[in-house]
């Protein structure tokens, strides 16, 4: 009942997903709507695999545009949902995404010890423990 529940909220959110563009401040997508800035992944380090606590750590010191980062929760990671492609993201303003489960912040109602996390291979949302390994894309909200 749950991943029904989160199927059909990704496809209703899907229908308010804004234009993103690149910003002006190197490795660094924007929302232009909701003005949150994305990390773009590199080359380098685009293959790495975080356990919960790790992406927190990796996202709160992350220093791109001197920012404070953080792991998205689950409506903001489905606001990057793009079904005409697989990876299910827009290639052109994140090449190096990977068509597998990212990170949120977002907990479900029965446990604090598992997280959602979005595939960018089906669109859909998962939880698993949060000692399980994920890839994760930091995000902000200050002004860029």
């Amino acid at each position: 009942m749950i991943s029904r529940f989160l199927f059909l909220s990704v496809l209703i959110f899907m229908a308010s997903i804004s234009l993103h563009a690149q910003n002006s401040c190197l490795g660094v997508v924007t929302d232009s709507v909701s003005k949150m800035g994305w990390e773009s992944k590199n080359y380098s380090n685009y293959k790495i695999t975080y356990s919960y606590e790790e992406a927190v750590e990796y996202c709160s010191k992350l220093t791109i545009c001197e920012k404070k980062w953080r792991i998205p929760t689950l409506k903001e990671l489905q606001s990057l949902l793009d079904v005409d492609h697989i990876p299910t993201i827009n290639p052109h303003l994140f090449p190096y995404a990977v068509a597998d489960l990212y990170w949120s912040s977002t907990y479900p109602k029965e446990s604090q010890l598992f997280s959602y996390g979005l595939s960018f291979g089906s669109g859909r949302a998962t939880s698993d423990h949060e000692g399980g390994r994920f890839y994760i894309r930091c995000i902000t909200k200050e002004t860029l």
